[in-house]
């Protein structure tokens, strides 16, 4: 929830963009917001969730599917994420024909230009990218996890919400399977308050399956570079596939 003390501070240095990720302020917040001028964004997982956005006057969306590493944005009733768990090209195509006049930013998967690409064709109007830049020289990913990411492919990702109490998708390892135990035993709502990461961390020295590290289905994809080159390359893999598919409806 956004603090009026937080909000005052983002109008006060006239910050150009303010994103939501679970939910939308109070209208009392959000008003002041829209009246100064602000670009304001907002994370969707369904329909429902675009449709009140859209209704609120949000100025862009960013569409999170089910690929999607870290937190999910769910937040239509309940939260509960299950019924939320749209591909990303999927969501983005049925947001493209029934949310109008709002751009829709891709999130969820996307590693490599050719799934740019995909999404653009859907319909969206950019990509968001994060699971890639895990491995770039600047990111402040620690090194256990770092060397999951680039070396080991085949454990796969889990969903759960035994790391904060909000359903968030990580690599699937031991800290995962004994957080998971701990969250049966556990109101959810105190989970966020166990904090087991310095044991954890502590572990993970010794062996890579205590490591707790966030990240997309996507991550196998993951390189190993700087951010700049992640970017030049996702352009040029983008510009190469649309060419190709160019020249292939011509060809066809």
């Amino acid at each position: 929830m956004l603090e009026v003390w937080a909000l005052q501070v983002l109008l006060d240095e006239a910050v150009p963009v303010i994103a939501f990720y679970f939910g939308l302020p109070e209208q009392q917040l959000l008003s002041r917001i829209q009246a100064a001028g602000t670009f304001t964004m907002g994370t969707v997982t369904c329909l429902q969730e675009a449709q009140k956005l859209q209704a609120a006057g949000i100025n862009a969306m960013v569409v999170q599917g089910s690929e999607a590493g870290g937190h999910r944005g769910t937040w239509y009733k309940t939260g509960d994420y299950t019924p939320h768990m749209t591909g990303t090209t999927t969501l983005v195509a049925l947001l493209a024909q029934q949310v109008r006049d709002v751009p829709l930013l891709a999130a969820g998967g996307i590693m490599n230009g050719g799934q740019v690409a995909a999404a653009l064709a859907a319909g969206a109007a950019a990509v968001q990218v994060g699971t890639a830049f895990l491995t770039t020289a600047e990111a402040g990913t620690p090194q256990p996890g770092r060397q999951l990411l680039l070396q080991d492919h085949t454990r796969g990702t889990t969903v759960t919400q035994a790391f904060t109490g909000r359903p968030a998708r990580g690599l699937t390892n031991q800290a995962t399977r004994d957080l998971q135990q701990l969250q049966q035993q556990l109101p959810l709502n105190l989970i966020g308050l166990v904090n087991a990461r310095p044991f954890y961390n502590a572990a993970a020295s010794v062996s890579s399956d205590y490591v707790l590290q966030l990240c997309g289905q996507g991550y196998p994809l993951c390189r190993e570079c700087s951010a700049e080159e992640l970017v030049q390359q996702l352009l040029q893999e983008a510009e190469a596939a649309v060419q190709e598919l160019a020249g292939n409806e011509f060809a066809a």
